[in-house]
């Protein structure tokens, strides 16, 4: 059973009245639960990439080791390999940059 983070903490607890009377305020444990459900969703996310990524490489490296032994094709395998690498080097880069605003 696959359940995502987005739905628990969105759908769980309305603004209530807190016991001091002041209505719109949200309880501190929904607000924790919503930024911790947040943090979660990336994770999953990046866990999602990195499945990916670790599936294309894998088959970037069978294709090398399968390949003619000429430049040409080593040439065309190693630079699926360097995108690849890029790609994951970029995403890294900018879920730390989100996460260094979203936690400032």
């Amino acid at each position: 059973m696959s359940i995502r983070w987005e739905t628990v903490a969105y759908s769980y607890g309305t603004p209530r009245t807190p016991a001091n009377g002041v209505r719109g305020e949200e309880d501190v444990s929904i607000t924790f639960f919503r930024e911790f459900a947040s943090v979660i969703a990336i994770l999953q996310e990046k866990t999602t990439v990195v499945i990916e990524v670790d599936e294309q490489i894998r088959s970037s490296l069978k294709e090398l080791s399968d390949c003619p032994y000429e430049q040409d094709a080593f040439t065309r395998n190693m630079t699926n390999l360097q995108r690849i690498v890029s790609v994951l080097a970029l995403f890294s880069h900018m879920v730390h940059q989100l996460m260094l605003f979203k936690f400032k």
